[in-house]
């Protein structure tokens, strides 16, 4: 029973060690950071021009978000979700410093933005307010990624409190069972 004990309280230490890791590194820093996302004010990191609006048609998919296909001045684009604007008006393709993936907006109107449904393949620049914010995209710190961080983090420290805590019971079952068969005893040094 010595031996099962001892083994029951290394398990509980390397668990304990492992949550408190966890509550530090897996739950503590992804919740910072997103607070720190949540603070930061959404800035457009890079910007390129798509030339001016001509027209837009939809395409409905079954059981799939709708698409729009939005021809300009210097081609067409595809964006996800319903997209309109008036004949002529100049749009760009942004960046911004929180979110996954290129934009297509009204020049100098960030609130109307449609996520492009693919990757952009032509020229942007970087954005002249690119040096008062932080680049969280570039770095991988999407709001998806923090939430899946945080996620984790949260399941890898029940797992490692399960894990001590069931530690905990054996050896406390393996010490009680000792002093009710003092024959079972940890030899004393």
């Amino acid at each position: 029973m010595a031996t099962r004990s001892n083994q029951c309280q290394r398990i509980a230490y390397i668990a304990r060690i492992t949550a408190l890791a966890t509550l530090v590194f897996g739950i503590a820093l992804p919740v910072a950071l997103l607070n720190w996302q949540a603070a930061t004010p959404r800035v457009p990191i890079r910007s390129g021009d798509v030339g001016h609006f001509l027209l837009a048609s939809r395409e409905s998919r079954l059981l799939r978000p709708s698409v729009t296909n939005v021809q300009t001045t210097h081609g067409g684009l595809v964006v996800n979700g319903l997209f309109s604007a008036p004949h002529g008006q100049a749009l760009e393709v942004v960046e911004f410093n929180q979110e996954n993936g290129p934009y297509l907006c009204a020049t100098g109107d960030l609130d109307a933005c449609l996520p492009l449904a693919g990757t952009w393949a032509g020229a942007t620049e970087p954005a002249p307010t690119i040096e008062s914010a932080f680049d969280f995209e570039r770095y991988g710190l999407t709001s998806g990624n923090l939430w899946l961080w945080l996620a984790c983090g949260c399941l890898v420290g029940v797992l490692a409190a399960f894990i001590c805590l069931t530690a905990l019971t054996f050896h406390d079952d393996a010490n009680a069972g000792a002093d009710k068969h003092p024959s079972l005893a940890e030899p004393r040094a």
